[in-house]
């Protein structure tokens, strides 16, 4: 069928790592002493079978490090029923699990139950140990690592062995996808995987309920966040963030002093008063046109599902660490408590929070680790090391106090900002315990390499749903795969992105999946064509990857709102604007028409595109979310022409021409606050928008005088 695997092996270790690093060259990585490539020996016709096969595209995602196709297919059902038996031999038998997830995933995707004894044929067997598997592929696993799995089919056989528990969750979340229907039969290619991750870490960092609660994964309950984990098992990531905090001001615009906030998911003992339950928020209200007051309850405070939660991802090979704000992210607390918020200094307040990690911490105490979230605020003095060095260890002492065996990290946040603080990152490998690990996020240079070469236990955060409170730009698969390739070529293999908008960015989270798997799977293109089909459906593909490609991130909506409340837009006047875009200072001479023009014309591509696609995908919501995207933007460059044509006739004398472009100006507005609104989401995260039309409005005001 194909090559026999001991000659692959041969072969993979003199060509499969030149590859990656020539690859990997291109992120500008230097490395030295690197040999050249090795001759493999004679070319057989079955290698050449192989290599003309490499373009059939797996339907895995992330992609297998290493497919060999076969040509034909075992049949393992039909219309009604999965009647390939499975068999759990050996250390496996005890992962009955494995069985139920996998019919599982056939029920959703066939509507075909499981043949209660199965019928005589091809037979699905999972093995833990190498000793079960033939010789070639017992000494193929040996050099996979804790992850690496194979799957090879015979004629009356599909045999799944891997190097642990989890790599059978691997095994089975490629062997569910490579099942597909071929008339009125449920077939299964002839293949032989060799497969293993790129980093040893995989990680999504989801909000329980506090900042992010507007949308997403915060505001679901104990059902979908079941659904979530499996995604994330489907996907091959082996980690999962819990992120507790209380209320930041990232979402912000709510009134603390007026009882406005959120607070902690979860229903404190300690601090009751913290507790989000109740908090009084503004909303829109579409009903009514109008924003409206209302009140907010963390899913988690309704009912506390999280420690349910954290036994369900782990029962499937993926651990839980609890991510805390430490020192930080609970903006009530002077309002509530009149101590700091943000003061690791102030011994109340590092008795409050120190009070809230011993309370979280002892409640899911079988999760896996707790991750320390520092103090993020830019411009500290040179002395805060000190305190988060302090902090963290009594942190840590407590987290050990009650789960010795929990894994402690820390997000030192507030060096970010500061990427010249070499020393601090030296200070804190030296005075914390040394099986504590860090987090870096996100400055690309220097202090990604600085942060490696000086710990090496670093987890690498990034960014992928930057502005997603505007549900208006997409990260695309080519800036991923860079920022992941590139992160490993420093040293990095612990990998980790928010997932706050799961039912926004999937699709950028699938990139990070395919690309921290798998540094060579495939191009952006092919990558970008298997996901985008995944996701809506074959026939909604080809528009969908039109619309994303038109939600520019270089023409970002935020951007031209705040020129527009700021007043960074008339002409022949000083008004250049700065903004830091991850953590790099971008500056805008002014705003003006060409750049609202390509603004309009991207953004009607896009419309037009996700239209067409939302009557046949196949996950309505994310095309939904594209095609509000698309309007607010179309409606913002509109009226920000309108404005500024306005602007220049009052200038040149014609105020009659002038007040007809500012009523058209605040039409369109109009039409922005209206689209916004259709999110379906808190007022806070329309607010650019309320704050366009509140300006529009102004000048209307004074153009009618």
């Amino acid at each position: 069928m194909s090559p026999p695997i001991l000659i692959r092996n041969l072969r993979r270790s003199i060509s499969f790592v030149p590859l990656i690093v020539a690859f990997l060259a291109i992120t500008t990585a230097v490395f030295a002493q690197e040999e050249g490539d090795k001759r493999a020996g004679k070319t057989t016709a079955g290698m050449l079978r192989v290599v003309s096969d490499v373009d059939r595209m797996s339907p895995v995602i992330p992609t297998p490090q290493e497919t060999y196709w076969g040509k034909g297919v075992l049949i393992v059902g039909n219309d009604d029923a999965f009647t390939c038996p499975v068999e759990l031999r050996g250390a496996a038998k005890t992962l009955s699990l494995l069985t139920e997830e996998l019919h599982k995933r056939i029920r959703k995707q066939f509507g075909a139950s499981s043949a209660a004894d199965g019928q005589r044929g091809v037979q699905l067997v999972f093995a833990l140990d190498a000793r079960e598997a033939p010789a070639e592929i017992a000494e193929t696993l040996r050099g996979l690592g804790n992850e690496g799995y194979v799957i090879k089919t015979t004629a009356n056989q599909i045999l799944v062995i891997g190097n642990s528990e989890t790599a059978l969750w691997h095994g089975m979340a490629t062997v569910s996808q490579l099942i597909s229907r071929q008339g009125k039969q449920l077939v299964f290619p002839e293949v032989e995987i060799v497969d293993y991750p790129l980093m040893s870490e995989r990680a999504l960092l989801v909000d329980i309920g506090g900042q992010g609660f507007m949308v997403g994964p915060s505001r679901w309950g104990f059902e979908q966040w079941k659904e979530f984990v499996d995604w994330m098992v489907d996907h091959k990531f082996n980690v999962l963030w819990l992120e507790f905090i209380g209320s930041g001001t990232l979402m912000g615009n709510l009134n603390m002093e007026a009882g406005e906030w959120i607070g902690f998911p979860l229903a404190l003992k300690s601090y009751p008063q913290l507790v989000c339950k109740d908090r009084p928020i503004r909303r829109w209200d579409t009903a009514q046109g109008k924003v409206v007051a209302d009140t907010y309850t963390a899913p988690n405070v309704k009912q506390d599902f999280v420690g349910d939660l954290i036994t369900y991802a782990q029962a499937r090979g993926i651990k839980c660490h609890l991510f805390v704000g430490y020192d930080y992210f609970a903006f009530q607390l002077p309002f509530v408590l009149k101590v700091p918020h943000n003061d690791p200094a102030h011994p109340e307040a590092n008795k409050v929070y120190d009070a809230i990690l011993k309370e979280i911490t002892q409640r899911y105490r079988h999760a896996s680790g707790v991750m320390l979230c520092t103090i993020e605020n830019k411009n500290q003095p040179t002395g805060i090391i000190h305190q988060i060095i302090r902090r963290t260890n009594e942190a840590y002492d407590i987290i050990r106090s009650i789960n010795p065996k929990m894994e402690v990290g820390l997000l030192a946040d507030y060096l970010e900002w500061q990427p010249e603080q070499l020393e601090h990152i030296r200070l804190l490998r030296q005075r914390v315990p040394k099986d504590v690990s860090f987090g870096y996020s996100p400055h690309r240079e220097p202090q990604q390499k600085s942060w490696q070469r000086v710990h090496g236990d670093v987890w690498r955060y990034m960014n992928y749903t930057q502005y997603a409170w505007d549900h208006v730009a997409y990260l695309l698969p080519s800036q991923i795969k860079e920022e992941t390739l590139g992160s490993y070529a420093v040293g990095y293999r612990k990998i980790v992105t928010q997932a706050w908008y799961f039912d926004v960015f999937a699709v950028n989270y699938m990139a990070l999946s395919e690309y921290s798997w798998n540094a060579t799977s495939c191009s952006v293109e092919q990558f970008w064509e298997k996901a985008t089909e995944k996701l809506f459906g074959k026939d909604a593909s080809d528009l969908m990857r039109t619309a994303l490609k038109h939600t520019r991130f270089d023409i970002r909506f935020d951007i031209v709102a705040r020129m527009i409340v700021r007043d960074k837009l008339d002409r022949g006047l000083n008004r250049e604007f700065t903004f830091w875009d991850m953590y790099v200072l971008h500056r805008i001479p002014r705003l003006t028409d060409a750049m609202l023009k390509d603004l309009e014309e991207d953004a009607r591509q896009s419309l037009k595109a996700a239209q067409a696609a939302l009557p046949m995908a196949s996950n309505r919501e994310m095309v939904e979310m594209t095609v509000i995207s698309a309007e607010r933007r179309l409606h913002l460059a509109t009226s920000a022409r309108h404005l500024l044509k306005a602007l220049d006739l009052k200038k040149a004398g014609d105020k009659t021409a002038a007040r007809d472009e500012i009523n058209r100006c605040l039409q369109e507005g109009e039409k922005l606050y209206k689209a916004a609104t259709r999110l379906g989401i808190e007022f806070p995260m329309a607010v650019h928008d309320a704050q366009i039309v509140e300006k529009y409005r102004r000048i209307h005001e004074d153009m009618k005088r």
